[in-house]
């Protein structure tokens, strides 16, 4: 970071001093301007150190012990920081400036939503409109909620207001937020934090990506609005005599966000505001989970341009044509007129290819951000450059004017001529003035030279200087002939004349001619560069002083005269931004003929049919994007959505099969038809949608603690409480975040209601095959799947001939049903050990049979009967329940009373539901709808034995768990291995390439990933040790015991306590499970006291805590990589200790020979092959591989990240070279100790696992 610059501070302790006395102020960073760089101190240094610059060492200290912590950034690095911190973050930018001796003062501010007063710093690189939004709620209790607000967009100077009644789940406010494309939302803060209003507002703003600030509630107060709105307003009338101040609730929105924005302290603000009320019905309602669903916008993982609809359909030339594509996106029309019309526009430019290129390809490309250009001139910044940019659309009217009249067929002369040419003659006549000032003042020759400068025949003065500078300019281009003569060099390819921006007016030779000027006094070198070499001599010199001079005075005296003119051109700024609308409107109409005509196989037009009537039917339909990607052959599908017959269609059939892609293409093919955009099929009719509501794909929030179910409930009761007849509801897979029997009975009420209650067109994408037989009660239900053609074959395994089923996936959608998922294919395909599959379809075949044969006997029983024996069942339990409670019996004695209970009801015996219970034989189903089905294990007998499974199912089920974390565990490990590789052979590329400070910043990534592995690794020896002596974790209790403590044996209480501590300050989700039931199992005090650090292994807390790695360890870890890699770093001397030196290369953890390793039992040579394949599937993963590595595979390990002076044989090191036999011969120490002077406790835990093993 060398160029990175110094912070240069007169007074530290006085700024130290004032900076600590500033107010703390949440998501907001404060950023300090220091002329040629920025520079920002405390918490904010540290957030600007780990999001820009991705490491801790940039941070400085400044001033006095302790000092403040502080980074400086290049005007380039503050740029790019503004843009990650306020669209991608969210935060708040406060820019200070001084205009004195310790006289800091807040000179510009910024937000998401508010971006005016550092729009020269961005540089007009933002695609979507600022917009803010204000809202104010009132609601009574059982009364709808009225929803009240106003957003500004103040790029283009808007206000708009509107208020809607809304239900408990605020939908209508979620979908506002998308249609807007709502930035930053001020809402009302919550100072009880009891407002459950407030918070769902606050919730809803958080999943559309909205930046959240809060005001009081005076704010929100209309005491003012009165005398402030007028003042904004274009209209001046009085604001009484306006419709939109009887919105109360969004008057009062409105002043808390005019006094948020602070536009009345701009009086450049007054009369330019317009006021307009928006109608929320007259665009298709669509919520976040849509938005994603269809994938809309782009997304930061987003590989492609057509990965989104918006990329695909962005082949718009001009900015603000790209902004009202992604408006246009959230706004589908739903007027059948109004999308008629634009379809008319489409088919125009789609069938005349000379009109829609020539747009393309000569005028809309040259037109630059007409509204950016217009708030320059709002804000008194711009200069006569703007000017010129304004006057160089102006003259392009006539091209667009003569393009549209040129079009001979009336059936789209007439609708072009009416949205643009009969418009595009109105701005041409207007705009007549202002080019005629123009070219009477403005020097447009001098425009070649990147001149902007009024004419010299303008002003007597103007013209005398601009005499002296042509000729000063002439003898420039004598003295450029006479130095091609010397050095013999062609003028006009290699000895150019050029104005540089740092050394102005020299000579640059190319590279490759350079040498002719080396040695020659004449010549003095300015600078070597990429494109050339540049070089002056004397008199070139004394004429570019002159020139120079000059041209600040030229500059000088017509300054007034540019003022003039930029003022005069700044009355045409109504006329500038209207005529930006039109321009913007043309070019997304263009953008969409030219995707509709260049798709791999072309649009056509949809029929659409009024709101409530008519069906949606399409054929050979295809996704947009996916077809557009590469090495994709689209296989298009129908779609049939017919009122009374197939309204609800439930989609089945293998998993990878198109499910999900044929249900999101008809909701991406709905909206581009409600936009006026041609659609991916061959033909096309749909009906208008209300909206478009999705349940797809499976995610969760545990810093918001929602879970995959949570957050499906959520989005599925939104539905069902926004959905109307004349909705889209897309629903992928429902129900899988719970039970298999709670995930069905969800999915078949939900179904019901649907086609019950609402009646919309419905598409559901389920593996629940028996929802399928809704179609036998309702005739609007169809059922549809995915085709697969399954083909029997042979194999050789080498232990013989095995029948082999290949299944191929179609991607057809047909009517009818698939009652298979082809979960085990798809395990197949992602190359499962061959045991675990055999043993998986073993598995699901006995299932199925078990379905099928004892699932009868289950059922049949009447109600009745099934109420009656739930009754007794109850009742014995009951009993069991007290006389455990207050006999104390042991667990033998507990299972004994509850079998004399069970067989001392002669009630019980005999009732039917007990004795079809009794026919599930040995393997009955424990678990019912999420419980343990006392039932059934009350009616098992000798079987089952009910009290213990009662007691040991919390066991049970933390021996799954711990299972799923050495799995994860394992997984993990995997993956930061391999990234490791990556990340040293990285860095012996910066080591090699000399640059020594990047390497030395980036390696402190290497050891905290190293660090984690290493956790990582301790917590799965301690999960392996719990699942080992599971049943050790039941200790008895005695009253003595305190609260606080485990009775367990040391090494399992180290085990416990270490992971209840160290769990929360992982990622890995299975650990949080297991930490969970380990609290559960020893109560809260045990939780607290561990937390705290009570029993926790000290290197577990080691290694969590956040330090900054010390120099020496630094230079340890790039030692040993130059070393392996065999790149130079300043290599310290072989010491003693390193020649003898017998550690292996695990990272500072000593590890056996792989061949002194304990041998495995052998296997029972009785034992049959099921035997095997139970065993293997039972294990979270398949074993650690103890082996020995290819050395094309062997990741350069890192020293210890507790030893500050490693001692490690890298493989492929010069140390390293030992003969197999001398590796042989000199086996590893049994102990080796660390720098603190004992064992590692890594290597402690692995022996003391190995002895409770044996």
């Amino acid at each position: 970071m060398s160029s990175r610059p110094e912070l240069k501070e007169e007074d530290e302790s006085s700024f130290c001093k004032f900076f600590r006395n500033l107010p703390q102020k949440d998501d907001t960073i404060r950023i300090f301007d220091r002329g040629d760089y920025y520079s920002s101190h405390g918490e904010d240094a540290k957030f600007i150190a780990n999001h820009v610059y991705r490491t801790t060492a940039v941070i400085r200290k400044l001033g006095r012990e302790p000092g403040l912590e502080s980074v400086t950034m290049t005007v380039t690095v503050f740029r790019n920081f503004l843009r990650e911190s306020l669209f991608r973050l969210g935060k708040r930018i406060e820019i200070w400036q001084t205009s004195g001796r310790m006289t800091w003062k807040v000179a510009k501010q910024a937000s998401p939503g508010n971006l005016q007063d550092i729009e020269e710093e961005l540089g007009g690189q933002v695609e979507n409109a600022p917009m803010m939004l204000a809202v104010k709620v009132s609601s009574k209790a059982g009364e709808s909620r009225n929803v009240g607000v106003c957003f500004a967009d103040a790029s283009v100077r808007e206000l708009g207001v509107t208020e809607f009644l809304d239900n408990d789940l605020y939908s209508n406010f979620e979908s506002l937020l998308i249609q807007l494309g709502v930035k930053e939302c001020l809402i009302q803060v919550d100072n009880t934090k009891k407002d459950v209003d407030l918070s769902k507002l606050r919730t809803i703003a958080d999943n559309c990506g909205c930046a959240v600030a809060e005001r009081g509630a005076a704010d929100f107060g209309t005491k003012d609005i009165d005398q402030d709105l007028p003042r904004l307003l274009k209209d001046e009338r009085a604001l009484g005599t306006l419709p939109q101040t009887d919105l109360k609730l969004a008057m009062g929105a409105a002043a808390a966000l005019i006094k948020h924005l602070g536009v009345m302290a701009d009086c450049s603000n007054f009369g330019q505001y317009q006021l307009y009320q928006h109608d929320l019905s007259q665009y298709m309602r669509l919520d976040s989970a849509a938005l994603k669903a269809l994938n809309l916008m782009p997304g930061p993982r987003d590989g492609t341009k057509t990965m989104s609809l918006y990329g695909l359909l962005n082949h718009c030339k001009t900015p603000t044509g790209s902004r009202l594509l992604a408006q246009w996106l959230k706004q589908p029309l739903m007027n059948i007129d109004d999308i008629e019309r634009r379809q008319q526009l489409v088919e125009a430019f789609a069938n005349d290819t000379e009109l829609r290129q020539t747009m393309q390809e000569e005028h809309l490309r040259s037109i630059p951000d007409l509204y950016r250009l217009a708030k320059k001139f709002q804000r008194k910044v711009a200069n006569l450059e703007d000017v010129v940019r304004a006057y160089q659309v102006v003259i392009r009217l006539p091209g667009f004017i003569q393009a549209f009249e040129s079009v001979m067929d009336d059936q789209y002369r007439d609708p072009l001529d009416a949205e643009y040419t009969e418009k595009l003659r109105g701005f041409d006549a207007s705009f007549a003035k202002l080019q005629e000032m123009v070219e009477t003042t403005v020097d447009l020759d001098a425009l070649d030279n990147h001149e902007f400068i009024i004419k010299s025949e303008f002003d007597e003065g103007l013209g005398a200087i601009r005499k002296r500078l042509d000729r000063l300019k002439r003898e420039m281009n004598d003295e450029h002939a006479s130095v091609g003569r010397d050095l013999n060099q062609d003028t006009e390819k290699k000895l150019f004349l050029e104005n540089h921006r740092v050394h102005g007016w020299c000579f640059r030779l190319t590279r490759t001619e350079a040498g002719c000027i080396r040695g020659k006094k004449q010549y003095q070198e300015c600078s070597t560069q990429k494109n050339g070499v540049y070089f002056t001599t004397s008199s070139l010199q004394a004429k570019r002083r002159d020139f120079d001079q000059l041209s600040e005075t030229y500059n000088r005296t017509q300054s007034g005269l540019v003022n003039e003119v930029v003022t005069v051109a700044s009355s045409y700024i109504p006329v500038v931004e209207k005529l930006a609308a039109v321009l913007a409107h043309l070019d997304v109409i263009v953008a969409f003929a030219h995707v509709s005509v260049h798709a791999p196989t072309s649009y056509t037009r949809p029929r659409m049919h009024p709101r409530g009537t008519g069906n949606t039917i399409l054929k050979e339909a295809r996704h947009p994007c996916l077809e557009m990607q590469d090495d994709v052959s689209f296989i298009t599908n129908d779609v049939r959505l017919v009122r009374g017959s197939s309204e609800f269609c439930i989609i089945t059939g293998p998993n990878m099969g198109g499910k999900s892609t044929y249900i999101r293409q008809i909701g991406v093919i709905a909206l581009m038809a409600q936009l006026g955009c041609f659609v991916p099929a061959s033909e096309a009719e749909l009906t208008i949608f209300d909206c478009i509501l999705a349940r797809v794909g499976a995610s969760d929030s545990q810093i918001k603690g929602v879970s995959t179910f949570m957050a499906e409930m959520l989005e599925t009761a939104n539905i069902l409480k926004s959905a109307t007849k004349e909705s889209l509801i897309i629903i992928d897979e429902l129900g899988r975040g719970t039970s298999t029997y709670d995930g069905f009975g969800l999915a078949w009420a939900i179904s019901e209601y649907i086609v019950n209650e609402i009646g919309a067109f419905a598409l559901f994408a389920t593996h629940f095959h028996e929802l399928t037989a809704l179609v036998k009660t309702y005739p609007q239900v169809q059922n549809l799947h995915v085709v697969a053609h399954i083909s029997e074959g042979t194999e050789d395994s080498g232990s013989g001939v095995q029948q082999k089923r290949e299944v191929t996936l179609l991607y057809k959608v047909d009517e009818g049903v698939c009652d298979q998922s082809f979960g085990i294919h798809v395990a197949e395909l992602v190359r499962f050990p061959q045991k675990v599959i055999n043993m998986a379809k073993r598995k699901a075949d006995e299932l199925e049979d078990f379905s099928g044969k004892q699932e009868d006997g289950y059922v049949q029983a009447s109600k009745e009967e099934v109420e009656e024996g739930s009754r007794l069942l109850k009742k014995v339990l009951l009993t069991w329940k007290e006389e455990v409670e207050s006999k104390g019996l042991t667990k033998t004695q507990q299972v004994q009373r509850m079998k004399e209970l069970v067989l001392g009801e002669d009630a019980l015996m005999i009732n039917p539901f007990f004795k079809s219970v009794q026919a599930l034989g040995r393997t009955p189903r424990v678990m019912r709808h999420g419980r343990l089905d006392p039932a059934v294990v009350a009616a098992s007998g000798d079987k089952i034995p009910l009290a213990h499974t009662l007691l040991l199912y919390c066991g049970n089920k933390l021996k799954v768990q711990l299972k799923l974390s050495i799995s994860r565990l394992r997984m993990v490990q995997q993956k930061d291995s391999a990234k490791a590789k990556q990340q040293r052979r990285e860095m012996a590329q910066l080591l090699e390439a000399g640059k020594l400070q990047s390497a030395r910043i980036r390696v402190e990534n290497i050891i905290r990933s190293d660090i984690t592995t290493e956790l990582h690794e301790i917590l799965e020896l301690y999960c392996e040790l719990l699942l080992a002596r599971s049943q050790l974790l039941d200790p008895p209790s005695s009253p003595s015991t305190p609260a606080n403590t485990i009775p367990l044996d040391p090494a399992l209480e180290e085990a416990v306590r270490s992971i209840i501590y160290a769990a929360p300050r992982t990622e890995i989700k299975e650990l949080h499970a297991v930490r969970a039931l380990l609290v559960d199992k020893f109560g809260k005090e045990v939780a607290l006291a561990s937390m705290e650090g009570e029993g926790v292994a000290e290197r577990v807390e080691k290694k969590l805590r956040a330090e900054t790695p010390k120099p020496e360890l630094v230079d340890a870890y790039l030692t040993e990589i130059a070393r392996f890699y065999g790149v130079p770093y300043g290599e310290p001397e072989p010491s003693q200790s390193d020649e003898e030196d017998n550690d292996e290369p695990s990272g500072g953890i000593v590890e056996k020979n792989p061949k002194e390793r304990e041998p495995a039992l052998e296997a029972d040579p009785k034992a049959s092959r099921k035997e095997e394949e139970e065993e293997e599937l039972v294990k979270a993963t398949p074993p650690k591989k103890f082996g020995p590595q290819s050395p094309l595979r062997v990741v350069p390990p890192s020293p210890s990240t507790d030893n500050v002076t490693p001692k490690l044989k890298l493989p492929g090191s010069a140390a390293a070279k030992l003969s197999a036999s001398n590796v042989e011969a000199k086996k590893p120490e049994a102990k080796k100790e660390d720098s603190l002077g004992k064992i590692p406790d890594v290597d402690e835990l692995a022996k003391r696992f190995a002895a409770l093993k044996r």
